[in-house]
């Protein structure tokens, strides 16, 4: 909630004449960086939850995407 409502404010100083393939990818570079931070965190918390029971397949499936 936090994340989408900081780009909803920095959307908004941008304008209407902005790049939208540029401000997409902003988005989801500061997604991605929000995320890999929480993960960590958690994991460094609870390193006794780490263990994921996913095969390779879908692994690659999500690296794809």
């Amino acid at each position: 909630m936090l994340s989408a409502s900081l780009y909803s404010i920095v959307a908004k100083r941008l304008g209407d004449g902005s790049d939208t393939v540029s401000l997409t990818t902003w988005q989801f570079s500061a997604a991605t960086l929000v995320l890999l931070s929480v993960a960590g965190l958690r994991w460094i918390a609870h390193p006794e939850h780490q263990q994921i029971a996913a095969k390779p397949q879908y692994w690659l499936a999500a690296t794809a995407v």
